[in-house]
């Protein structure tokens, strides 16, 4: 069963969240994939939330992680946001270019099929990693 707002009454910015603070790009990269259908389906949070407890270095209760999906479903990027998004993930975790493009496929393989949108999303994702990686390599 889907649902379209995780909560109606949305928090731009939880306060003092470290789970917003060590994986809010991720969040915001994911979610729009998860909710490409305009749904975030249970399948699609469980491995949210298993995809956040493996990453997560903080402890966080389950209010916390409520707040943080209502506040990466409250902002999602722009395609320009996305490239900036990565760089602040892989600032945060070295391996989080190889590990948010193997969720977010995951994430839109969850229901079985792939859609349209959710095409349009992986490809501006892999396209902001991809820019982030070479943006990355001349960096060094």
């Amino acid at each position: 069963m889907g649902f379209a707002v995780i909560l109606p009454d949305m928090e731009t910015q939880p306060a003092d969240s470290r789970l917003i603070a060590e994986l809010g790009a991720e969040l915001r990269l994911l979610l729009p994939i998860a909710m490409a259908d305009g749904a975030l389906h249970a399948r699609e949070r469980t491995m949210l939330e298993r995809y956040i407890a493996a990453r997560a270095k903080a402890a966080y209760d389950d209010a916390e992680l409520a707040a943080a999906l209502r506040w990466a479903q409250a902002d999602p990027p722009t395609p320009a946001q996305c490239v900036d998004l990565v760089s602040a993930a892989v600032a945060q975790r070295a391996d989080a270019i190889a590990v948010l493009w193997e969720m977010a496929q995951a994430l839109s393989e969850a229901d079985g099929m792939v859609t349209g949108v959710e095409t349009v999303r992986l490809a501006r994702l892999k396209q902001a990693l991809d820019q982030a990686a070479a943006k990355g390599i001349r960096d060094a």
